[in-house]
């Protein structure tokens, strides 16, 4: 499989810094205290690499990215070159930080996990959280500028999804992405196949009582988690259609070339965009081949991708390698 590099985003974690300590994050770097991060010379290097590979989207995340003390300096160099600038964040940063960058930044993505005043702080180990988010949000949207809002949908979520479509519903330059939660050494099945049927049923209800207002779950979970396997296809997101390799790559705080967050193996060969395809590492996440005889044979094979690739959620099934919530329903 080929990327198509104009509907393509480079990720650059310029830093695994972060001030919070999320109990549901993946990469668990607030907890960590870690203080790897990317130089201005080696984020220089990946933007001139996307540029000349005809990639149209540069995303900096990290970590908390805004603690990198050139992400200005980073994010003019990218605009400068005419690439669309992203920056991932938890909205904690002084507004004064974010301000500087809008000149240079298209989107603002912040993370909002749980509308819970109360249980944000113990999610996240920052004290009036939910007030902080809020005002970054309030004040990014007041200046004009584009706010997505990303979920990890975490089993508290369920029975409240409505709440963030009404919460961004007629606000302009405001949106909303639901992602799924992603496996961890720490939580290799953070939710449950119960779950993510409950999960799936309230979308799909909010998808018919709200047209065009309710993105579908995005982070690959694969269609045959939920019967029918149609409804899996209504209301996820899949890992071809969605997830590293195929949408995007990403480049850690330690300089090396992945394919998604979750998998970390680096690929050694990136001089081009057709290096990296040849990659053992690219090839074997974009092999159909890793996954089950009924993936294999499955209408939607090239959107689902079998869910997940991350090794924590990957399990061995019918002599392939798969999502731990692959049921195979509907797969005839």
């Amino acid at each position: 499989m080929i990327i198509n590099q104009e509907d393509f985003e480079l990720k650059i974690e310029i830093t695994e810094r972060c001030n919070a300590t999320c109990t549901f994050c993946h990469q668990d770097f607030g907890n960590m205290n870690s203080l790897k991060q990317l130089d201005v010379a080696q984020v220089n290097f990946w933007i001139d690499w996307a540029t000349r590979e005809n990639i149209s989207s540069i995303r900096f995340t990290g970590g908390e990215p805004t603690l990198h003390p050139h992400l200005l300096e980073m994010c003019k160099k990218t605009h400068d070159a005419g690439l669309y600038v992203t920056i991932n964040t938890n909205g904690y940063t002084k507004f004064i930080r974010y301000e500087k960058l809008f000149p240079y930044v298209d989107m603002l993505k912040i993370s909002l996990p749980l509308v819970d005043k109360e249980n944000l702080d113990k999610l996240t180990g920052i004290p009036n959280s939910l007030a902080k988010k809020l005002k970054t949000i309030t004040a990014s949207i007041e200046k004009g500028f584009e706010v997505q809002l990303l979920t990890a949908m975490i089993p508290e979520n369920i029975g409240l999804i409505e709440e963030y479509i009404l919460f961004v519903k007629d606000i302009p330059n405001l949106s909303w992405c639901p992602l799924r939660i992603e496996a961890s050494p720490q939580d290799e099945k953070p939710i449950s196949d119960h779950q993510i049927i409950e999960m799936a049923l309230e979308i799909s209800r909010l998808m018919d009582e709200y047209p065009g207002s309710v993105p579908k779950l995005g982070l690959a979970t694969p269609f045959c988690a939920v019967e029918p396997i149609e409804l899996g296809a209504k209301v996820f997101a899949g890992r071809g259609e969605d997830c590293g390799p195929f949408k995007s790559l990403t480049v850690t705080a330690e300089n090396e070339l992945i394919s998604c967050y979750s998998c970390r193996n680096p690929i050694r060969s990136h001089n081009s965009v057709q290096d990296v395809c040849l990659d053992k590492e690219y090839q074997y996440l974009a092999d159909i081949n890793i996954l089950p005889p009924e993936c294999q044979k499955c209408d939607y094979l090239t959107r689902c991708m079998g869910g997940c690739s991350s090794p924590h959620a990957r399990v061995a099934k019918s002599g392939g390698q798969v999502d731990y919530l692959a049921k195979f329903n509907g797969v005839s």
